[in-house]
């Protein structure tokens, strides 16, 4: 599979609380799915926040006949959202922070998990997610 379906994969592991593994980490086992496994299964800001061991909630609980994009959590203070593009195109999402409980005109620290981005958001963090891809982001208001 892709990069982007399996930090798809582990985004989800995060965001249930359950993870299972079918990967051949054997001897015999393929180079490119150890080197995939150690890079998803090993982000120290991802592991941080799995061992928080505080689960997520969708922010739309009615998509239809779809699964929820985004899902939100709220640890000690900090915001976390975890963002899935199902699709096999591009796409766009808008979180506003009030409909997550965060309750700021200030600007808060937006630090993405997975690829070490940092950056500011006021009000609203827009989102733009690769076809198959997830990513986690930690709002920080201090």
């Amino acid at each position: 599979f892709s990069e982007n379906e399996n930090r798809a994969r582990v985004t989800s592991a995060v965001v249930t609380g359950l993870f299972i593994s079918g990967d051949d980490f054997s001897d015999a086992g393929s180079p490119l799915g150890k080197e995939r496994a150690r890079k998803f299964l090993t982000n120290p800001s991802v592991d941080a926040l799995v061992r928080l061991k505080k689960s997520f909630r969708p922010i739309e609980g009615n998509t239809g006949n779809r699964a929820a994009s985004i899902f939100s959590s709220v640890v000690k203070g900090n915001y976390y959202l975890a963002a899935f593009n199902y699709s096999k195109q591009p796409t766009n999402f808008s979180v506003v922070f009030s409909r997550i409980g965060l309750k700021t005109q200030e600007p808060v620290k937006v630090n993405e998990l997975w690829r070490n981005m940092v950056g500011q958001a006021t009000n609203v963090l827009t989102i733009r997610l690769a076809p198959m891809d997830a990513a986690i982001y930690e709002l920080v208001t201090r």
